[in-house]
């Protein structure tokens, strides 16, 4: 029998410490310095991951066809890495062509590979021979037409963080970016895969990026996105849950069985029994429902809200059981995402107070797949940082290790720099930091939490464009074509009017205040 390829490395023998640091030496990229461990730390679990994926896929083990299938495969591979661990994330990506593997871990221990290429007609044309006549199933070069179509930047997210998809409109959707109104662009699920590299490599993930640019907002989506699954399954067995006490409700009061229902479909399960309650059921009737409806909220899984002590009464009055009966339809979960907004002023005491409650959480949750996300905001405000490193980069607070399901992301603002311009002090960079002058006053990152950040930037006119665009396909879904690029085109017209406004009264209300 043929032995796979990821086993025949372990022919050459065992490699000792010192092999493997001198290999590592060897092959250091020049971008990582030879003193800097921490940064090679993070470079040798980027590529963990990614050999891991070789181990365990098939096509790579049993390849009898192409010679050079993982020269290719980690040739794009570290250039992604370097993509990752520079700091530069600002990019026009339509005029600059990305090329990226996607990891699909979505059938358990047979992990492929998929590729995302953000402007493949600019893509080196020997490079694209390579890739093109590797033949692995699901590995396809998108072209610039598939960019602009949502379904395939679900299908990328979908496949890199092992999410169903659902037909939505006749397209197969990510229905949670749907459900929450997020809009979905080439720019943002880029980033997207960017936070979610880093969360599965286990390396500190910190943005860069003014105020207003959606960086909670992507990391929010990034914790819907990652508990999806768990939100479906509580949905599907509250369904199934409340079909169950309809069933017994009518049982109990003689009332006949609906012919045919849909046991997933809990708006009209809970309506039904609305209308029974509402109808002035006995008493007993409402006790009983109330006792259904207890014993089913203690029997749901720990992912499940705690059930209040106020939706619990002694006094089973129609009233009282409707509004735990609308609380158990809503399957609430427990939080999963948690947005501190760092400041000056936030003590220490005060972080490991709100930590405390995020552990909980974390704790109760740690035999579920839930993943309990932190964001950071504008953490270069705060006069704690070394509690902030601590949580960041070691996943430690005050000595303890965080729960293995925390995941902690935190932004940062750039430092404000000033210079002198015609006797003028005028700010560095573009037109957003005219927009947040003198808001903040944030301090340059320094060491490990510097090293590690990366530049999450702003739109640009390109990407402002598309977000507009998709942003009124979202609003009405029966506005033509070519009036969605009409009123595209009139609304960026429209704002760059307001900025070249702005920007002309911000200039002399400047000049006024600074003599």
């Amino acid at each position: 029998a043929a032995i796979p390829v990821s086993q025949t490395f372990a022919l050459d023998g065992h490699l000792s410490d010192s092999d493997c640091r001198e290999l590592m030496e060897m092959f250091l990229p020049p971008y990582i310095s030879k003193d800097n461990k921490l940064l090679q730390t993070f470079w040798v679990q980027f590529l963990y991951r990614r050999v891991k994926v070789f181990d365990e896929n098939e096509d790579f083990n049993y390849n009898e066809k192409h010679e050079d299938m993982g020269g290719s495969l980690m040739e794009t591979m570290l250039s992604e890495v370097r993509v990752m661990l520079e700091q530069d994330q600002n990019r026009s990506w339509s005029c600059y062509n990305h090329s990226q593997l996607i990891y699909d871990f979505s059938t358990k221990g047979k992990p492929e590979f998929r590729l995302i290429c953000t402007s493949p007609e600019d893509m080196n044309p020997e490079k694209r021979i390579k890739l093109e006549s590797l033949d692995l199933p699901g590995f396809v070069i998108p072209t610039s037409d598939d960019l602009l179509q949502r379904s395939t930047l679900d299908r990328f997210i979908s496949q890199a963080m092992s999410i169903p998809l659902q037909e939505r409109d006749g397209e197969m959707r990510l229905a949670c970016v749907d459900d929450n109104n997020f809009v979905l662009t080439l720019d943002f699920a880029i980033k997207l895969l960017n936070i979610h590299e880093r969360v599965a490599c286990k390396v500190p993930c910190i943005m860069e990026g003014e105020t207003g640019v959606s960086k909670t907002a992507l990391t929010k989506m990034y914790s819907i996105l990652s508990n999806s699954a768990l939100q479906t399954d509580a949905n599907i067995s509250t369904a199934a849950a409340l079909c169950e006490i309809e069933s017994d409700l009518r049982e109990r009061l003689n009332i006949e069985e609906l012919s045919s229902i849909d046991v997933y479909d809990t708006p009209s399960i809970l309506e039904r029994l609305s209308e029974l309650i509402g109808c002035g059921i006995e008493p007993d009737d409402c006790r009983y429902l109330h006792d259904q409806l207890v014993a089913a909220s203690l029997s749901r899984g720990a992912v499940f809200e705690d059930l209040e002590s106020k939706l619990t009464c002694e006094t089973y009055t129609a009233e009282n059981v409707n509004d735990l009966l609308v609380w158990f339809a809503g399957a609430k979960l427990e939080p999963t995402f948690f947005d501190i907004n760092v400041h000056a002023a936030l003590t220490e005491g005060q972080v490991l107070s709100k930590f405390e409650d995020i552990r909980r959480i974390a704790r109760k949750l740690r035999h579920t797949n839930a993943v309990v996300v932190v964001f950071l905001d504008e953490i270069n405000t705060s006069s704690i940082m070394g509690l902030f490193k601590e949580i960041v980069i070691d996943h430690f607070i005050c000595g303890d290790a965080l729960e293995a399901n925390i995941v902690v992301v935190c932004a940062c603002n750039p430092a404000r720099k000033q210079f002198a311009m015609d006797g003028e002090m005028m700010r560095e960079n573009d037109l957003a930091r005219e927009w947040a002058s003198g808001h903040y006053q944030v301090s340059e990152m320094k060491g490990s939490l510097g090293l590690l950040k990366w530049t999450y930037g702003s739109l640009n006119k390109d990407q402002e464009k598309e977000f507009i665009f998709r942003r009124i396909q979202m609003l009405n879904s029966v506005i033509p074509p070519y009036l969605q690029a009409s009123l595209t085109e009139l609304v960026c017209t429209a704002q760059e009017a307001i900025r070249g406004f702005a920007e002309q009264h911000i200039r002399e209300r400047m000049k006024q205040l600074v003599p």
